[in-house]
Parts: structure tokens; C-alpha cells; sequence
């Protein structure tokens, strides 16, 4: 371990403060949708204002995760004792690679795409899409050729289907149709 604690690098919060922008411009245009109730039921703009609350949570609980290892990592000794046959947890931890970053930013570059292209492309085809896309950057299946083809168009589709099932017919909201044509 360094003699010098760990110092907090900005550097760590950048991902979460991207998506706080990105989340708060997604609120701004769910709150410009109109009332979240109507008729006493769910409208079409409140699972909207509900995912980003639950955000804002998910982001506070990150940076709060990360400014108390700041602190834990700070408060350590210099010559932490480590009891023999024992390894440090530090030294166990993989550093992340490239993958790990790659992987993410593609996560947010579909999550975008899926937000831009809702209204045009229509709920089913937007969120078909989304999943498979999902299912793309964390290589679900796809090492199975043809099989895990099939089985990710099922998944995606099966995704769609429950989405659906849920907004549409247990809410009864009104999704989004392809507007392309229009």
C-alpha cells in the first residue's frame, strides 16, 4: 500500500454527475406531460417521475458509497497488520479494464437512443429494441450462434410483452404508437 492515503479523484463522481443531467432532463420532460393521476389511476407520466426518483436515490446512494471509501480508505494505517494466510481484500479486487468502461458507455448510448427514438419509432419497436440492445452489451447468449439468436428476439419480445401487459392493460396507458409513417 502507498505511504501517501488515497486521495479522492473528481474523476470518480463524473459518471454520476452525467447521469443526474441526463436524469433531470428526463424528469423536466415527464413533468411537462401533464397530471400524474387521472381518473384516480396511473397516467402516462408517472412511472416516469417514479424512475427518476428512484435515481436520484440509486445516484445518492453512489456517491455516498463513494466519499465513505474515501474516508474508509483515508482512516487506514499506512502498514495495515494483515494475520498470515490472510491476502489484503485491496489486492484481491481486479482493477476494472476497458471492457468494464466500454460496456457502460455503450448501457448509456442505447439508453439515450431508446429516450430519443421512443415517440418515433412507437413503444413496442423502441423497447424491442432496447432490449436486445441490453442483451447485446452484456453478451447475453450470443456466444450460442443461431440458438442464442433466437433466444435473445425471444427475450427481448418477451420483455415488450410484459412492459405492455403491465402500462397498457393492468394501468391502462396509452403507449406510444410508430410514428414514422405519420
Amino acid at each position: 500500500m502507498p505511504a501517501n492515503p488515497r486521495r479522492f479523484r473528481f474523476g470518480e463522481l463524473i459518471l454520476p454527475l452525467v447521469l443526474f443531467v441526463a436524469t433531470t432532463i428526463y424528469l423536466s420532460d415527464a413533468l411537462r406531460n401533464g397530471a400524474i393521476f387521472r381518473y384516480g389511476l396511473p397516467s402516462a407520466g408517472f412511472m416516469p417521475i417514479l424512475l427518476s426518483i428512484a435515481m436520484y436515490l440509486a445516484l445518492l446512494a453512489v456517491v455516498i458509497g463513494q466519499l465513505c471509501r474515501r474516508r474508509v480508505t483515508d482512516d487506514r494505517p499506512s502498514q495495515p497488520q494483515v494475520p498470515d494466510g490472510l491476502s489484503d481484500p485491496d489486492t484481491l479486487a481486479a482493477p476494472p479494464d476497458q471492457g468494464t468502461y466500454v460496456v457502460t458507455i455503450v448501457v448509456i448510448a442505447i439508453s439515450f437512443l431508446y429516450v430519443l427514438m421512443f415517440r418515433h419509432l412507437g413503444f413496442l419497436v423502441s423497447t424491442f429494441l432496447f432490449s436486445l440492445g441490453l442483451l447485446a452489451a452484456f453478451r447475453f447468449g450470443w456466444s450460442k450462434g443461431v440458438v442464442g439468436i433466437v433466444l435473445n428476439l425471444g427475450v427481448a419480445s418477451a420483455i415488450c410483452l410484459i412492459v405492455y401487459l403491465f402500462f397498457a392493460v393492468l394501468f391502462g396507458i396509452q403507449l406510444p404508437r410508430m410514428g414514422l409513417l405519420i
